[in-house]
């Protein structure tokens, strides 16, 4: 007896030691926890959901312990199939830990623990670094490190910089809620995020009272802003001497279990494992990616089975979507009647709408005898929500060319954009129905190609084709438009043109067609269609027919530009008259120089041959200036034709200008020259200011003394440079008689009184006076 028992004590410790106790219990089932999802709207509402299947004890499911997922709408009552996938986005992990007073015992255990969190984090991962004492929710929260990819810019800091602060106060609350604040204003919503928080004590100040202006209520709101963009808060508590009251684990539960993460409290040594434990919850997280139709449905569930068979499951927030799939029941198509003269089929359709968008548009189709569309037409109709309708339509049968047995096809859509399905078939197709089509009896073909004619101006058709078997064209009014297409789009259309039905000929003005049609480089290909209309039937389209456009041959210059030629010409013609009439005026008596006179005592009379000169010397002049004289020549001679002025005072020698007496002294054949008088008093000046010029800096103000004088662009005694109108020399000044006069010697003029004078002719000056040179130079003269 005491044998067997023994053998039965063995056996029974051999069977615990080879089957191994189950890891979780019946009741310690699975649960999907969400951890991020992204909605996006297009032809269908595109869903990707981050979740993650693990334990109440935190420990994650793997992925190939899950056989399947699915999306569920319950509304719409669709199931999605959803593989799950690795996620393609990196995710941005914020680890945020306490500086505070208490910590100063464990600082190295905490950053060993946090450097091994940094190295299990999720490949890709973007690691940031916080760290907290005493905060004010207004005050600005950046963190140490930044978001990066560079795990050892983390780790160093860790292992540098982090230390505990005497006397700091854990804010554990603030720290939470700014941190949260921080990733929403900095990321995008569909960015992934997650949050991993450290610390060893309740948050409390030095008082032992709340630490932070903000509550627990305060950080899981700010947690979850709208459906669907949850930041998960990971706690870690730390539990010294093995006493856990210090870090009040059930708020820490409730901020993680709120945004659905994972609390975990533990002993100084086993901190490691539990920032291991909440990396290995972040790194199995999975996306599964579905096209939703949803129609009413707010939110979907994400349903997974496991391997074992469990099945496990949680709600997907989508907000307020569109209506992706209508629904529509009793669609019936009746009553189906031609109109030959209108050219169309009259038909009913009934229809109930079973969705909560309303159907705004019918599509109906026509398919010929072999299956192919022929016709498509869209229809506006205004059928409600959960309304039954019956609607009159009507559709054109002008595609309809072969007679025989058709099939009417209707399909609708919402107002917004999307198609009804039958309740029944699930189908678009809503309702189909057969007609027999019979074509109107009369036929109309173009059997010549179109020629465009240049000659003519117009493009004309010579072989055109009705059949009317029975007379129905009306002759008295019929008419034909004209269509132009290039490949399949219509660019042209034609007014109506009278039409001949037993003869008819069709011609088209060019000049009604779009310039841009006709080509002017390169020769192009358009395809023409004929409208006939008369007054018992509808339009009758003619087939398509293809034709060369050539490019219009270019007309001589003459006679396209002859006209303007020659009133061009006539144009330069009087433009030159009147400019030659303007150069050669006259000026106005009031405007009139004085010419010269020089006063008659300055005159010496020089003998002819045979005259004893001696006896007409004057004894107070010397013999040398007396013998200064010079023939006059006579009045008709050449010598006495008008030549470019030469100042008298240039040249001891030099001829000026000379006065003919009718009367007072004797002319005896002698000649009378004028000798300028010897200046006995003070020397002349004459004051030279320019109040005008294109170059300001140009203005000035000279006093000439010597005489005569230029004034011009160069090479002149007074120099004004920026204005392009001056000559070189354009104007000289010389005092004669004690008076100054002035010559033009340029070819822009000279103006006093702005009256042009003329050129190389002396002018008396009244002084003081003002004079322009050129077009923009005005010069004060004065003594």
């Amino acid at each position: 007896m005491r044998k067997h028992s023994w053998f039965t004590i063995i056996a029974l410790l051999s069977l615990l030691w080879v089957v191994p106790a189950p890891a979780h219990s019946q009741d310690d089932k699975p649960e999907v926890v969400i951890n991020h999802t992204v909605v996006k709207e297009e032809t269908t509402l595109k869903v990707e959901t981050y979740f993650s299947v693990r334990f109440p004890n935190g420990e994650a499911v793997t992925v190939d312990k899950i056989a399947a997922t699915n999306i569920v709408l319950p509304v719409s009552q669709q199931t999605i199939p959803a593989t799950p996938i690795d996620p393609t986005t990196p995710i941005k992990i914020a680890i945020v830990l306490d500086q505070s007073g208490s910590m100063a015992d464990y600082v190295p255990i905490v950053k060993e623990a946090a450097i091994r969190a940094v190295d299990e984090a999720p490949a890709g991962a973007l690691i940031g670094l916080f760290t907290f004492t005493r905060l004010s929710s207004d005050q600005e929260y950046l963190p140490k490190v930044d978001f990066t990819e560079d795990r050892n810019l983390v780790k160093n800091y860790i292992r540098d910089s982090y230390i505990s602060e005497p006397g700091g106060e854990t804010c554990l609350y603030t720290a939470a809620y700014l941190t949260t604040n921080f990733m929403l204003n900095r990321l995008q919503p569909v960015e992934r995020r997650a949050i991993v928080l450290f610390t060893d004590g309740k948050d409390e100040d030095i008082n032992g009272n709340q630490c932070s202006d903000k509550s627990v209520i305060d950080v899981t709101t700010k947690a979850n802003p709208r459906p669907g963009t949850i930041t998960p808060i990971y706690t870690i508590g730390l539990c010294a001497g093995g006493n856990c009251a210090r870090i009040n684990p059930e708020v820490l539960n409730q901020i993680s279990s709120e945004t659905q993460a994972l609390a975990v409290q533990g002993a100084p040594d086993t901190m490691g494992d539990k920032f291991f434990q909440i990396m290995n919850s972040i790194k199995n997280q999975k996306m599964a990616r579905g096209d939703l139709r949803p129609c009413g449905d707010t939110q979907a569930t994400l349903r997974v089975e496991l391997v074992d068979g469990t099945e496990v499951a949680n709600t997907i927030a989508l907000g307020q979507t569109k209506c992706y799939l209508p629904i529509a029941s009793k669609a019936k198509i009746s009553n189906i009647q031609a109109l030959p003269l209108e050219q169309k089929y009259s038909f009913n359709f009934t229809v109930t709408n079973n969705s909560p968008v309303e159907m705004n548009k019918i599509e109906v189709k026509a398919s010929n005898p072999n299956g192919i569309i022929a016709h498509t037409e869209t229809i506006s109709v205004s059928i409600p929500s959960q309304g039954t309708q019956d609607v009159a339509l009507q559709m054109s049968d002008t595609a309809l060319k072969d007679a025989g047995k058709y099939t009417l096809q209707v399909f609708a859509y919402s107002s917004e954009g999307f198609l009804f399905t039958s309740q029944e078939g699930k189908t678009e197709l809503l309702a189909t129905e057969a007609f027999n089509h019979v074509p109107i009896p009369i036929t109309f073909d173009i059997r010549s190609n179109p020629v465009v004619d240049y000659t003519q101006d117009t493009i004309r058709i010579d072989d055109v084709e009705i059949g009317d078997e029975q007379k129905i064209i009306d002759p008295k009014f019929t008419f034909y438009r004209v269509r132009l297409l290039r490949e399949n789009l219509q660019v042209f259309e034609s007014d109506r043109f009278p039409l001949d039905p037993t003869n008819p000929k069709i011609a088209i003005p060019l000049a009604t067609i779009p310039q841009e049609l006709i080509p002017t480089e390169q020769q192009t290909t358009l395809n023409m269609q004929i409208i006939l209309e008369t007054s018992n039937v509808r339009p009758i389209e003619s087939p398509i027919k293809s034709f060369l456009f050539p490019v219009k041959p270019k007309e001589p210059f003459l006679k396209r530009y002859g006209v303007y030629v020659l009133i061009a010409l006539v144009i330069i013609a009087i433009g030159a008259g009147f400019w030659y009439l303007w150069r050669n005026r006259k000026p106005k008596a009031s405007n009139v120089p004085m010419p010269y006179n020089p006063p008659t005592q300055a005159f010496n009379r020089i003998d002819l041959p045979g005259v004893n000169p001696a006896a007409r010397q004057n004894p107070n002049q010397p013999q040398q200036q007396q013998q200064q004289s010079a023939v006059r020549p006579a009045p008709n001679s050449a010598a006495n034709q008008p030549a470019r002025y030469n100042n008298p005072a240039s040249s001891a020698n030099a001829s000026i200008p000379t006065a003919h007496f009718d009367g007072g002294m004797p002319d005896n054949g002698a000649t009378m020259i004028y000798t300028p008088p010897v200046s006995q008093g003070r020397q002349q000046q004459l004051n030279v200011r320019v109040v005008q010029t294109p170059d300001r800096s140009q203005l000035q103000n000279q006093t000439i003394t010597m005489f005569p004088c230029t004034i011009g662009r160069s090479e002149a005694s007074v120099i004004i440079t920026g204005d392009k109108l001056l000559s070189r020399q354009h104007v000289e000044i010389s005092l004669i008689g004690g008076q100054f006069y002035v010559a033009d010697l340029s070819k822009n003029g000279l103006f006093i009184n702005e009256q042009r004078q003329q050129a190389n002719t002396p002018i008396q000056l009244r002084l003081p006076t003002t004079i322009r040179l050129g077009q923009d130079t005005y010069i004060e003269l004065s003594q």
